[in-house]
């Protein structure tokens, strides 16, 4: 687990213990994320959301660069490992 993703797996598990928390990461993310030594880039929009237990969101990354190009191998290698890749945005 890198820094970021440790960072990132402590806040939300903050958030399940604290609604305020989650309230405030929810509607204002970027000065959370912060707070919490995960700033973001000006050039990245965060939108959190919250799964239920009858909801699911599935975010379906934006492709890398070149991957038109990628064999069917390696576009399944690069989706398999994109989820631990969402947060790169994150310094």
């Amino acid at each position: 687990m890198t820094g970021q993703t440790k960072k990132l797996a402590q806040l939300i598990a903050a958030c399940w213990r604290d609604s305020a928390l989650k309230d405030r990461l929810m509607s204002d993310s970027r000065e959370v994320l912060a707070e919490h030594g995960l700033s973001v880039s000006d050039s990245f929009e965060v939108v959190v959301v919250e799964n239920t237990e009858s909801l699911v969101h599935l975010v379906v990354p934006a492709p890398p660069e070149g991957s038109s190009e990628f064999s069917e191998e390696k576009r399944l290698d690069v989706a398999r490992r994109s989820s631990w890749k969402l947060f790169d945005a994150c310094k």
